[in-house]
């Protein structure tokens, strides 16, 4: 479970804390999709950490934050388990590549979309200016005997155009060496400012096995997108 740092690798704490006879959550174990992807990447991107199980709590939320810090998605699909990493570029470290996979499954147009009083796709933008530009991580570190560390980051573009918007202060704990804090929060960071769009549409029931995580491309001439 522990690699040269002393940390654990997030899949196989996710399996254990699903799946251990005694203080496991009692899930079956086939019900437990194929994880080798999430183990590439969080091997690769060095997304290794030692959460600590000191008081009860639903198991549910202990794998969102796992699944959180790791910039992953738990996805419930065809009767698994499923964790897919939010990664769309290839990911090299500690031995380990993580390739992912970028081809979309249907290149969806206005032929494919049910619309009848509504457009095609409907797209919500979350306005820059109200992106959170500033984001810090509280953890553990050992470099330090385990005393509270913190990492923070800016984007100073982005606080330059709209003054500085700072998150909530993440608190995690499982996390007990900088290098770790630091992409944790970069990653976060990333997202908050650069995925601002989201796309509604609603399809016909040929398309009933996409499942949350799959990738498609939109084409809507009226929004100006070819293949997005």
């Amino acid at each position: 479970l522990v690699d040269q740092h002393g940390d654990a690798r997030p899949h196989l704490i996710i399996t254990d804390l699903l799946t251990h006879h005694r203080s496991g959550a009692g899930f079956p174990g086939a019900r437990i999709g194929d994880l080798s992807d999430y183990a590439q990447y969080t091997l690769a991107a060095d997304l290794l950490i030692s959460p600590v199980f000191s008081e009860q709590r639903p198991t549910a939320e202990i794998l969102a934050e796992i699944s959180d810090i790791t910039n992953s998605a738990l996805v419930w699909s065809e009767g698994m388990l499923k964790v897919v990493p939010y990664a769309d570029e290839p990911v090299h470290g500690n031995g380990a590549s993580f390739l992912p996979n970028t081809a979309p499954l249907y290149d969806l147009t206005d032929d494919d979309f049910i619309a009848v009083n509504d457009p095609p796709v409907r797209v919500e933008r979350k306005r820059s200016a109200d992106a959170y530009n500033e984001m810090a991580v509280e953890f553990e570190d050992r470099a330090a005997d385990y005393s509270a560390g913190l990492v923070q980051v800016q984007d100073l573009a982005n606080i330059e155009l709209y003054g500085l918007r700072p998150a909530a202060r993440l608190s995690a704990k499982g996390i007990t060496r900088t290098a770790v804090a630091r992409t944790v929060v970069q990653t976060r960071l990333q997202r908050a400012l650069y995925v601002c769009n989201e796309y509604v549409f609603r399809l016909p029931w040929r398309y009933c096995l996409l499942e949350p995580m799959d990738r498609v491309t939109l084409t809507d001439m009226m929004l100006g997108l070819d293949r997005v």
